[in-house]
């Protein structure tokens, strides 16, 4: 193929590709958008942390899983008494 038959198969491919690339964009713009009474029931998010509720979970005790991946040896030296429901 000669180098004028090559530009003149992909200028219209690049033409195509651009077009559909712009009004993908531009679908995506108009149908995306929050209907209004949608809007109205959205609260915004505040924009402070408790502070109280974080220290609390900070002083929560660490729980170990029951069911662990653990070599056998520590699994058969738990006794029955250990475990508590």
């Amino acid at each position: 193929m000669k180098q004028k038959d090559i530009i003149f198969i992909l200028t219209p491919i690049v033409i195509f590709v651009f077009a559909w690339i712009v009004f993908s964009i531009k679908h995506k713009a108009d149908t995306s958008t929050i209907s209004q009474s949608l809007q109205t029931n959205v609260i915004p998010i505040q924009e402070e942390f408790d502070t109280e509720t974080i220290a609390e979970i900070k002083k929560r005790k660490r729980i170990v899983p029951l069911y662990s991946n653990q070599p056998l040896e520590s699994l058969a030296t738990v006794s029955a008494k250990e475990i508590t429901p």
